[in-house]
This record gives C-alpha cells, sequence and structure tokens, in this order.
C-alpha cells in the first residue's frame, strides 16, 4: 500500500473548527462568517439525508466559504462518495472526517487522492493508541484525530465518557497526530484546551447559534493562540531547567518572531512573553508602530546582519541589537540613535564556526572591537552573540565547539577587564540544549514557539 507523506494543511488551522448543522441558508452564513473570523476547519455534518441533498449543501457551504477566507479547508463527515460528488462539481472540498465505523482510512485516501485532508474520530487512550499505530504502519495516511466529548452534548452520543480538561494530556502524549477536542466546546473553554497541548477545538452549538459568529470566532482564534503559546513557552522552559538547571533562572527567551504578523505577537504578549526579535528592519518598524497603537510596548530585538543604510530603523525602533559586527556599524548605529534621543544594548557578534558564509567578527578580534566601542556613547555593550554550526550538516560536537569556543572567550575577556561581555546569545530551536551546557544566557527561539514559519512580507 502507497504511503503519502505530501504536507497537505498547516495544523494551526485546526485551532478554530466549526462543525455546522442543519441544511438552511443560515448554516452556509455561519459558515462563511466563521471562515471570516479564521475557522481554519469548516466540517460540514449532515444526518439522515441523501447523497444528492448532501452534496448540494457541501457546495454550496464549499462556495461561500472559499468566497469568505480562501484558505479556510472544508471537510464532509463521513461520507466519502459526498466529498468525491462534490470535488467532480469544482467544489473547493479538501476532505472528510470519518468515524470509527465508516470507511477505511486507507480506501478513503485511495478515494480521495494524496492532497485530500483526512481526519478520524477517537476519543479513548485505547482508540487514540491505536490511531497512532496506524499511522506508524500507514504514515500520511491520517492528518488529525477528533477526540471527544469534552463534556456531555446533545448534539452526537458517542457512548464515551466526557474527558473534560485533565483527559486530553494522556491523549495528546499517546500520538504525534494533532488532536482536535470536541463535544460541546465553547469558545470558553479554548484557551484552557489549548494549554493541554491540543491542536484545535471543533464547536457546533455555540457557533452556530452565535448572534456574531464573525466575532465569536475571531476572539476564539485569538484566544486559542494565547493558549497555545502559554503551552509552547512552557515546554521551552521546562528543557531549559532540564538542561540549565540552577543556572535556569538567569537564562532568557527570545522569542524570534521574524515574519509572524502582529496578531501573533498580541497573543504571545498575552500569553506571558515580553520580548521579541526580528531580523527584517522595517518589519520591526511596522510590527513595533502596530503594537504601539494598541498600547503594547515589549522588548524589540533586532537580530541578523544589519545594513547601514538600515540602521535608522533599528536606532528608531529596537531596545537591542545582537548582531553588531564592525566597527563602521556602530558609528552608524551611533550617529542614528543621537538624531532620536536613544540608547541601545548591543551584542557582538563572533563567528565561532569559521565559516566564511557566516556573519560575525572572529574571536581574535572581539578585543579590538570592544576597546573602540567605548568611544560611542549611545551603544551599551552587554555581550556576544552567535550563530553555531548547523547541528544537523555538521553534527552535535562541532555545534558544541562553537559554544564551547564562546564560554572560553567570554571567560578570558572577562580575565582581562571586559566586564561588559556579561551575556551570551546563543543557541535556537535545534541546538539551544547544547548551548545552555555551555553558558548561554539567552537563547533565541522561533519556530519551537510559533510553529512553522509564514512566507515573509515583501520590504
Amino acid at each position: 500500500m502507497t504511503s503519502f507523506s505530501t504536507p497537505r494543511f498547516d495544523p494551526s488551522a485546526l485551532s478554530v473548527y466549526l462543525v455546522t448543522s442543519g441544511d438552511d441558508a443560515h448554516t452556509v452564513d455561519t459558515a462563511a462568517a466563521c471562515a471570516r473570523g479564521g475557522a481554519g476547519m469548516i466540517q460540514v455534518r449532515l444526518k439522515n439525508c441523501d447523497a444528492r441533498a448532501y452534496t448540494d449543501l457541501v457546495v454550496r457551504v464549499a462556495d461561500a466559504v472559499h468566497e469568505a477566507n480562501p484558505s479556510a479547508r472544508v471537510l464532509v463527515d463521513d461520507r466519502v462518495d459526498v466529498a468525491y460528488a462534490a470535488r467532480f462539481r469544482g467544489a473547493e472540498v479538501h476532505g472528510v472526517h470519518i468515524g470509527q465505523s465508516d470507511i477505511d482510512p486507507l480506501a478513503a485516501r485511495a478515494l480521495l487522492g494524496p492532497d485530500a485532508i483526512i481526519g478520524l474520530t477517537t476519543g479513548t487512550l485505547e482508540l487514540v493508541q491505536q490511531a497512532q499505530a496506524f499511522h506508524s504502519q500507514h504514515p500520511g495516511v491520517l492528518d488529525y484525530v477528533g477526540a471527544g466529548p469534552f463534556r456531555p452534548t446533545p448534539t452526537k452520543d458517542s457512548g464515551r465518557s466526557p474527558l473534560g480538561l485533565e483527559g486530553y494530556g494522556p491523549l495528546v502524549a499517546a500520538t504525534d497526530l494533532p488532536i482536535v477536542a470536541i463535544g460541546d466546546v465553547t469558545p470558553n473553554d479554548v484557551e484552557a484546551l489549548a494549554g493541554m497541548g491540543v491542536a484545535g477545538c471543533a464547536m457546533v452549538r455555540s457557533l452556530m447559534q452565535a448572534e456574531d459568529p464573525e466575532a465569536i470566532t475571531r476572539q476564539a482564534v485569538h484566544d486559542f493562540r494565547v493558549g497555545h503559546l502559554r503551552h509552547q513557552l512552557a515546554a521551552i522552559k521546562k528543557k531549559i531547567n532540564d538542561a540549565a538547571g540552577p543556572r535556569a533562572s538567569q537564562v532568557r527567551v527570545l522569542p524570534v518572531s521574524k515574519t509572524y504578523p502582529s496578531d501573533v505577537l498580541v497573543a504571545a504578549m498575552d500569553a506571558g512573553m515580553e520580548c521579541f526579535g526580528e531580523n527584517r528592519p522595517q518589519e520591526l518598524r511596522d510590527k513595533a508602530q502596530d503594537c504601539a497603537e494598541q498600547d503594547r510596548h515589549p522588548h524589540w530585538v533586532a537580530i541578523g546582519q544589519l545594513q547601514r543604510n538600515k540602521a535608522k530603523y533599528v536606532a528608531q525602533w529596537a531596545d537591542e541589537f545582537q548582531a553588531l559586527d564592525s566597527l563602521e556599524l556602530a558609528a552608524e548605529l551611533n550617529k542614528q540613535l543621537e538624531r532620536f534621543g536613544r540608547t541601545l544594548k548591543v551584542m557582538i557578534q563572533v563567528n565561532s564556526s569559521g565559516e566564511t558564509q557566516k556573519s560575525g567578527v572572529f574571536p581574535a578580534d572581539v578585543a579590538p572591537l570592544l576597546d573602540a566601542l567605548r568611544e560611542f556613547d549611545r551603544l551599551e555593550v552587554i555581550g556576544m552573540m552567535t550563530v553555531a554550526a548547523n547541528r544537523a550538516l555538521a553534527g552535535d560536537a562541532a555545534t558544541a565547539a562553537c559554544f564551547q569556543r564562546m564560554q572560553s572567550l567570554q571567560q578570558s575577556l572577562l580575565d582581562q577587564g571586559y566586564s561588559e561581555v556579561q551575556e551570551l546569545s546563543m543557541g535556537m530551536s535545534d541546538d539551544f540544549d547544547l548551548a545552555l551546557a555551555h553558558g548561554a544566557t539567552c537563547v533565541r527561539i522561533g519556530s519551537a514557539i510559533f510553529g512553522s514559519r509564514p512566507t515573509p512580507r515583501p520590504s
């Protein structure tokens, strides 16, 4: 049997998930409103109906949803034949959600093809474990599992005991498939459920009966993000505690938010994050302005190579710059800072791997640069930053050696009286454990907190 592994959707689309009820204009209008509000998944559910009428409804919903939000996905509950028929009629239908007694997932995949999204109902630890075993044997057939009921629901009697909030933790731990909570979930539940690690919350009555489903959905999307980001940050901090031990309280997590829109950053602030790293100066400016208009003022950190003609953006909007690598750039920053009446914390970027394609001064040149930087009254040196050799390509030993060089360099500079090099910013999502073992005080974490990156905006 062929296994399909082509990515079909971003699992973040599951976060707020509408399951429809009814077959009238209200059903179509509500589905479109939820899609406009940010619901990433719309499942069309219609029981006790012939295939032709079901297909007609699916086509109407799919057309309305596509017009409202082309990135939203439309699934059909149970009926693979209806999904196929709606696609045959040209509707933007993306897959099916099937139950334990419905068509075999392998058959559904064979009928709908490799691009279809296929979800499977579970609800007990045993069923989730069975789904995981199936997923391991046939990777790429299932995309997610639904698990419930969260609480007793009048819309569907599954015959299973309610899971409650705490019931989702063991299910999430038992599979690497995304889990969607369902069963009388309301918008008031989504933040807490996201905090348990579920990938999404499916709602029926609370959205279908809402007076303003678009506004309710938009708020639910925000609340889910808050819970999810808080959960991700807690997982990172646990890893830091495990790796750094007693020193963990001294380690700063810098969420790297490049390419993520401002609404995600607002959710991140509501989740407890107070600083963000950006490597595109104009994007930093735009986000800082957006947040300031909402009376949000996080600590902005510019990271990545900076051209001198863009130093004005960093001087005006950043609170910290972690990639200072030349005296000329320092002079331009100092000039722009005088213009804006500001000061800037800076770290010297060090090339610890010796790779010519990487930015940064070489270790032997750090002390002379530190001496020269003392002439610039608008710059406050607080430490050093490095990007190590790529762990996946170079291996653990080569990556760890970069961090060891930085730790040794810091100690040597401190011994020489350069007290300003207190911080070591090193380690990212895939290697921060190695960095912490060698004295990192700041780790730059992007995808491990925020997930896969959206396409960058043009400059």
